[in-house]
């Protein structure tokens, strides 16, 4: 994230009122990448799923517990499409999309 985008989520948690605290880490794409960040946090980790429609026109933000198991059939049956696939890197270097995770991810670690 650029440091513009890390400043407004930063900005938007202090406006709202959230309390965070911040850790530094290189990119984790798997879970268990995010074991060593889970330990050095000394919290559980979450899973942070971009998922999109076929025609690539509605994104959702999935947020699970790092070691439950994502079945894509159930919440597409949820959310009424017929089917979800993961929304491409295009979609996830957008700024809105950096943003957007940052701010879930803070109301994650708050409310579990």
């Amino acid at each position: 994230m650029d440091r513009e985008t890390e400043t407004a989520v930063y900005e938007l948690l202090d406006k709202i009122g959230m309390t965070y605290s911040v850790l530094q880490h290189e990119e984790a794409h798997t879970m268990e990448i995010c074991e060593g960040i889970e330990k050095e946090l000394g919290a559980p980790i979450c899973k942070n799923l971009f998922l999109c429609n076929r025609q690539q026109t509605d994104f959702y933000l999935l947020l699970m517990p790092g070691k439950k198991v994502f079945k894509t059939k159930y919440l597409s049956s949820q959310l009424g499409c017929a089917r979800l696939s993961f929304a491409g890197e295009e979609f996830m270097l957008s700024p809105a999309y950096q943003t957007w995770q940052c701010v879930a991810d803070g109301a994650y670690e708050r409310h579990r």
